[in-house]
């Protein structure tokens, strides 16, 4: 089951060129792990598997790292690999730790090579919470959303310790529709207020990207 990170990072100064600087040289790394582990007959370049760092156009010191990977333990072998502390070792001292958002949208490729291929491509990432008895419905109906907006989606693994116990989050990925507060924008209008759908979550949050490089 393919999972896609997602993962929030903040920089220590709002300058963004040492941290590209570093994190140009820690795809490439990560690019000769994926095909010593899975040859050079899978895809192991950074855009054919979704990875690469994005930059949150409200708030500039917010990075957004991305990958697909086979399963959430793939993951966590990058992490534990001598490659990975090579490649992501030089970013720890540009970013702020503690202010970290990490996790998995399961059964997701959330970022394909139509989105890292284009030139200047801004993305939304927008976040719905649920009830957890209202998940299957939620699916279900969102379907026809998702396929409208030309987006894709799925649901977070990780327990969000900002929500309660009692919600899950459905994460959706697709091209930006205009700027940030356009009112084509606005998701909750999107979903036709008033509906049952509508009615169904609990909170909802968008945030825009661009691809760093």
């Amino acid at each position: 089951m393919t999972v896609t990170e997602i993962a929030h990072i903040t920089l220590r100064s709002p300058s963004t060129e040492a941290f590209v600087a570093a994190a140009t040289k820690s795809l490439p790394i990560q690019d000769s792990w994926f095909e010593a582990r899975h040859g050079s007959t899978s895809p192991f370049r950074a855009v054919e598997r979704g990875a690469a760092f994005f930059q949150q156009l409200e708030d500039p010191t917010k990075i957004l790292i991305t990958a697909h990977w086979a399963a959430v333990d793939e993951h966590k072998a990058w992490i534990a690999s001598d490659e990975n502390k090579i490649a992501f070792g030089a970013l720890f001292h540009l970013i702020d730790l503690d202010q970290t958002d990490y996790f998995h949208v399961e059964d997701s490729a959330m970022f394909p090579v139509s989105i890292l291929g284009a030139d200047n491509t801004v993305v939304r990432i927008t976040r719905f919470v649920v009830q957890q008895e209202d998940k299957a419905f939620w699916e279900e109906r969102f379907c026809d959303y998702l396929t409208a907006s030309g987006g894709s989606g799925g649901w977070r693994i990780e327990d969000d310790p900002e929500q309660p116990e009692s919600t899950v989050q459905f994460v959706t990925v697709g091209p930006s529709r205009g700027q940030p507060g356009d009112a084509q924008e606005n998701t909750r209008m999107m979903l036709s207020p008033g509906t049952d759908l509508e009615k169904k979550f609990l909170s909802i949050s968008t945030r825009h990207y661009r691809q760093l490089f």
